[in-house]
């Protein structure tokens, strides 16, 4: 009985020692964690401004890096722009200066190298060669004449607003020459012309306001409801 009372006892004195030693452990363990723990929250504090800082330099870079692509890309293209205004006028120049001679051409009666000369800056869609390739077809000056090449191309030219064109237009829309014969249609194009400052077109104008005019007047006379006018134009 005395010996087991003993070994109960020391088995209680060995729990308790168990017991003790654990709660040490744990106590000395958590504190070891907490302090790492917070080391490493300080140095994420002290990292922070470094970390911020290399982000910005980093910003900084790619916008200073498309600034440049953009300042590239702009140059590449106003130089794209100097070219074609320089093109563009280098080709005027050449078609003002072959226009020129084919005028002198037609001018000297030498119709043949003017139509070559007119006809090709026609094509090329040289609105003043244009017209005066209409008027050699309308005169049959160095080709055969042809009233409805005339007025195709009278239009080509007068739809990219050539004055002369447009009279010209107007002309053959009163004669009937090559379109049907329209008063109506020919004031259309005389008044597109006189707006451009042809007084050609405005004394046309006149004239067909006039013709018009008499006209009405004839034909109330020859229904009996009107009489003439003294100085009346019957054309």
């Amino acid at each position: 009985m005395l010996e087991q009372e003993r070994i109960r006892a020391e088995k209680e004195e060995a729990d308790k020692r168990a017991h003790l030693t654990s709660h040490v452990t744990t106590h000395e363990t958590n504190p070891n964690k907490s302090s790492l723990l917070i080391i490493l929250i300080v140095i994420g504090i002290l990292a922070l401004p470094f970390m911020l800082i290399k982000n910005e330099s980093s910003y900084n870079s790619t916008q200073k890096s498309n600034t440049m692509v953009q300042v590239k890309e702009r140059s590449a293209e106003t130089l794209r722009q100097v070219e074609a205004r320089r093109q563009a006028e280098a080709q005027r120049q050449s078609y003002e200066s072959d226009y020129a001679k084919g005028v002198e051409y037609l001018n000297a009666k030498n119709y043949s190298p003017a139509f070559e000369i007119f006809r090709r800056l026609a094509n090329d869609g040289y609105a003043p060669a244009q017209d005066k390739l209409a008027w050699m077809y309308q005169n049959g000056w160095g080709v055969e004449q042809s009233y409805s090449q005339a007025v195709n191309w009278f239009r080509k030219a007068a739809e990219q607003g050539n004055t002369e064109a447009l009279a010209s237009m107007g002309l053959m829309y009163l004669k009937g020459w090559g379109v049907p014969q329209n008063y109506d249609t020919a004031l259309e194009w005389y008044g597109k012309a006189a707006a451009q400052g042809s007084e050609v077109a405005q004394r046309r104008i006149n004239s067909i306001q006039l013709l018009k005019v008499n006209k009405q007047k004839i034909a109330s006379i020859e229904r009996g409801t009107g009489f003439p006018v003294p100085g009346t134009i019957f054309a």
